[in-house]
């Protein structure tokens, strides 16, 4: 149970991480160019 949920955790964060820093550069630059 616990290792099933620390993967989870692990993943989720890296896929919040990924989606944060693909809206700053893609999104940000975008509308600001």
């Amino acid at each position: 149970g616990d290792n099933l949920k620390d993967r989870f955790d692990g993943a989720s964060r890296v896929m919040v991480s990924n989606a944060g820093s693909l809206r700053g550069q893609g999104g940000g630059g975008g509308t600001n160019s």
